[in-house]
């Protein structure tokens, strides 16, 4: 049966105990019964099971190893991996992950005995390691929702700004029309004014001094002209300017909204 062939350091045993000298008596018993044997190597010494009949004579043995067959197998895989860790450094990266740490919180709150030192870092390890990582999700998901709350208000004023500039656009825009129209009925008002005092002029001797008046008001008119014409100008390129403004703020608004998605 495999029980017989569970291999174990001598190290490992005597830190299951405070009292390590007392572990070490009771394998001495146990060795000098036949029960187990001791191989003594490079790495240390290793005990073993050598006779079922440990297991099949001693009932309350052979029940506490039913009862535990679960943390013995949970057990043997800590011992290896806490192994594998020391050997290689200390690696975070042979550190248990996912289902193995809830199995181990599991196995830790059942379990009463003492574990180990070196187990006992390896577990200590991987809690700290889930502890670090969960605290990193929490930040991340806090930062998330911290950076998605400003770029929905980002996007509100973006937003308002984008309508506030399209409004004035349109404003500008309806203002160039108006100059336009006013521009061009002056210059049709000034055009037939000037041709009546023309005509005036060859009918009658009094001609020229309405041609005079006629002429400064029809200077004032051009002067007046040039400057709606100017002020049309300004409003067209004013309105240019803030349609582009409008765009350019849609389109940041848009990339900021691709971004937040991503």
């Amino acid at each position: 049966p495999e029980r017989t062939r569970a291999i174990v350091s001598a190290e490992e045993l005597r830190e299951l105990s405070r009292d390590g000298a007392e572990v070490q008596r009771l394998l001495d018993q146990l060795v000098q019964a036949r029960l187990l044997t001791v191989q003594t190597g490079g790495g240390g010494a290793t005990v073993e099971i050598v006779h079922e009949s440990l297991i099949h004579s001693w009932p309350t043995l052979r029940r506490w190893l039913d009862e535990s067959g679960e943390d013995a197998a949970f057990l043997e895989q800590l011992r290896n991996a806490a192994k594998q860790w020391q050997g290689k450094g200390h690696d975070s990266g042979l550190l248990w992950r996912g289902e193995m740490v809830e199995e181990a919180r599991r196995f830790q709150r059942r379990y009463r005995g003492e574990l180990p030192a070196l187990q006992q870092r390896f577990l200590e390890a991987v809690f700290n390691q889930e502890l670090r990582a969960a605290r990193r999700k929490r930040a991340f998901t806090v930062g998330g929702i911290v950076f998605l709350s400003l770029l929905v208000a980002a996007s509100f004023v973006a937003l308002v700004v984008i309508q506030n500039a399209r409004q004035d656009a349109l404003v500008q825009a309806d203002l160039a029309k108006t100059a336009e129209a006013t521009a061009r009925s002056a210059e049709a008002e000034a055009k037939q004014r000037l041709e009546e005092v023309q005509r005036k002029e060859r009918e009658r001797a009094e001609a020229a001094r309405l041609a005079e008046e006629a002429s400064a008001r029809a200077q004032a008119a051009a002067d007046e002209l040039k400057d709606k014409n100017t002020e049309l100008f300004d409003a067209l390129r004013k309105a240019e300017q803030a349609r582009q403004r409008a765009k350019d703020a849609q389109s940041g608004a848009e990339r900021n909204a691709r971004a937040a998605q991503v």
